[in-house]
């Protein structure tokens, strides 16, 4: 089976010499007969209308543009198709170089080739090369929690409720020594009683 040909959209650069000749030859036509000649009348109408909005280059409607410039608005994206095609011619041309320094290349020479060309790639700007992100501190989100109030002092209260706050302590130490008195004495009486009873 034979390969499909491969079909190329064809600017100025890649006219040939007789065609650019040829262009030549009626742009200088032009120039002495001050009247413009076009392939159709479609064309003849879209440069008309590009010259009444103001897209033409004014020293087209004068007949005194370069020999080199196209006739109609100028092309935005032109620029950048060049840029695209002299990229691919140089990527085109450094891949044959390559390629036959590859083939005079040592096997020690390829493999330390190979690792260049792997560290290279792996330095690029990717998604999966980039540097992870901060972790974040999320100890400032987190509410910190209040200690548990702390029982009032006697230097805290008004100077009326300081005395009652003193003297309830003293209080309930007089009152707890009581019921140990009295749980002490409940014991004591319970292993007399004990005692008297073994004697029996």
């Amino acid at each position: 089976m034979k390969t499909p040909v491969k079909y190329t959209l064809h600017d100025e650069d890649d006219e040939e010499d007789d065609t650019v000749e040829t262009r030549k030859s009626v742009k200088t036509a032009e120039k002495a007969l001050k009247h413009r000649f076009f392939i159709n009348a479609k064309e003849k109408k879209m440069y008309d209308k590009a010259v009444a909005e103001g897209k033409v280059n004014p020293k087209q409607v004068t007949f005194e543009e370069d020999e080199d410039e196209e006739l109609g608005p100028a092309d935005p994206t032109k620029a950048f198709r060049q840029a695209v095609k002299k990229q691919a011619k140089l990527d085109e041309l450094k891949a044959k170089k390559e390629e036959k320094t590859k083939k005079k290349l040592t096997k020690e020479e390829r493999e330390a080739k190979e690792m260049e060309d792997a560290i290279a790639e792996s330095k690029k700007d990717r998604a999966d090369n980039a540097v992870p992100e901060q972790k974040k501190d999320h100890s400032k989100d987190v509410a910190k929690t209040e200690a548990p109030p702390k029982a009032p002092t006697a230097a805290d209260l008004p100077p009326e409720l300081a005395g009652e706050l003193e003297a309830a302590p003293a209080e309930k130490k007089a009152a707890f020594a009581q019921v140990r008195h009295r749980a002490y004495e409940s014991d004591s009486d319970s292993d007399s009683s004990d005692s008297d009873s073994d004697d029996e």
